[in-house]
């Protein structure tokens, strides 16, 4: 087996992820961005567009795409294993563990096996039977990376400024004198954000739902549009390799069906702020808030 580098930082990770705010809302945006609208099936003869649309419907693999992407990012990796019926009929997807998943390669380096633990119980699983999304893969292993890895030292930095903060506050109130520096510490903690977002690759706009600049807004807009474009790529194709093309052989079909994305209009984000505000308050429900967050439908 082949152990992942990062085992002892997989929980790290997700604690940076699910407590602190703006690393919590990178991954946040580039999910809803990136996986927006339905994915559905797209092939030229109509029976076979049916019998995949059919199955993406039955085994949920639209709605698991948006917790596979939110683990891949987190963890670097995410496994999911294809349960199969007695006839070899694909009925549903089961996530995996990532921290308790490790990978077995040969010499080539080519991945043989997937074992996951379970309690204290080890299943192996083939690769044919388990998709793998990778996120920013690791040299000479087979695993991938965690976009929080580089986020720890901003966190603990912003987690020291306040703590320092709230320290000298406290002494103040009660009369006693502080060398803490708020101007300075308060300058680098707005920087914070900038700089998980530079990491992260999304927007500083699209991050605080504040544009300060209209241009650079922009172009950071079409880059993360970009990289956006690259996760669906990833995701897909794993999808038509493990599951379509397979299924393409099972059934005799002479065509390979691919899978878009059938999303709306992108929001402008001001009116993206009021919809977002409206059902945070309550005043719309979050299906509605999704309904008016487009207008044209298109595919990606």
């Amino acid at each position: 087996m082949v152990e992942n580098p990062e085992k002892d930082n997989l929980e790290v990770y997700y604690q940076i992820y699910s407590r602190n705010p703006y690393p919590y809302a990178s991954v946040d945006r580039i999910v809803l961005w990136a996986l927006q609208g339905e994915l559905e099936a797209n092939a030229k003869n109509p029976s076979i567009k049916q019998y995949f649309q059919k199955l993406i419907e039955s085994t949920n693999i639209d709605s698991d795409t948006h917790g596979i992407l939110r683990t891949m990012l987190v963890f670097g990796d995410a496994y999911v294993r294809l349960v199969r019926n007695d006839k070899g009929d694909l009925e549903r997807l089961h996530h995996l563990d990532p921290k308790n998943v490790e990978i077995k390669c040969d010499k080539e380096g080519k991945i043989t096996e997937f074992a996951a633990k379970f309690d204290e119980e080890i299943t192996s699983y083939s690769p044919e039977n388990v998709l793998h999304f990778r996120w920013n893969p690791q040299k000479n292993t087979p695993y991938g990376t965690s976009i929080m890895k580089g986020l720890g030292p901003l966190v603990e930095r912003e987690d020291k400024i306040m703590s320092d903060f709230l320290s000298a506050l406290e002494k103040s109130t009660l009369g006693h004198p502080t060398n803490f520096d708020s101007e300075r510490n308060l300058n680098e903690l707005k920087t914070i954000p900038y700089m998980i977002a530079e990491y992260t690759q999304v927007p500083i706009g699209l991050l605080t739902m504040n544009v300060e600049n209209e241009v650079a807004h922009e172009l950071q807009m079409r880059d993360f549009e970009k990289l956006c474009q690259s996760i669906r790529d990833l995701i897909r194709n794993e999808i038509i390799e493990k599951i379509i093309k397979p299924e393409t052989v099972r059934n005799g079909f002479e065509e390979i069906a691919s899978i878009g994305w059938k999303r709306k209009e992108k929001p402008n984000l001001d009116e993206m702020k009021k919809i977002i505000e409206k059902a945070k308050w309550g005043i719309i429900s979050l299906e509605e808030a999704k309904v008016q967050l487009g207008i044209k439908e298109y595919y990606v």
